[in-house]
């Protein structure tokens, strides 16, 4: 990223030690042999400088996400939090229910993908970062 446009102002990893409640009873989703790799968020703050960021946004080395705010004139925006996860992969099988090919198109795995996806996404609701973004 262009560190005139962007600062990092927060990081976490969710692993299973410090997944939602809700989660708990079906670890391990993020630990362990045959489970998810540790989602990372990562929280950048926007340069005061738009001019900076207008450029940057030209150049394409923005984010699909960031590239959509600022062509839409999204001017107030002061930061963005990423989430990158790396799912279990379909090849090899996953102990535990419904992790076996079921013929529907998912593919092995599905179950603790399915997990991890939700996981994610209820840890994503809260400030995995600590950064209050406006």
């Amino acid at each position: 990223f262009k560190s005139s446009s962007f600062r990092v102002a927060g990081v976490n990893i969710l692993t299973d030690s410090n997944i939602p409640d809700a989660f708990t009873d079906a670890l391990p989703i993020f630990d362990g042999s045959g489970s998810n790799r540790a989602t990372i968020a990562v929280t950048f703050e926007v340069s005061t400088d738009r001019r900076n960021l207008r450029d940057a946004t030209a150049h394409r080395s923005l984010s699909l996400f960031s590239q959509s705010s600022f062509d839409k004139g999204n001017d107030d925006l002061e930061c963005i939090t990423i989430a990158l996860c790396h799912f279990k992969s379909k090849g090899s099988v996953s102990a535990g229910e419904g992790n076996q090919d079921a013929g529907d198109g998912a593919g092995n795995n599905n179950a603790i993908r399915l997990l991890a996806s939700q996981a994610v996404a209820e840890w994503l609701k809260g400030n995995p970062t600590g950064v209050d973004c406006p």
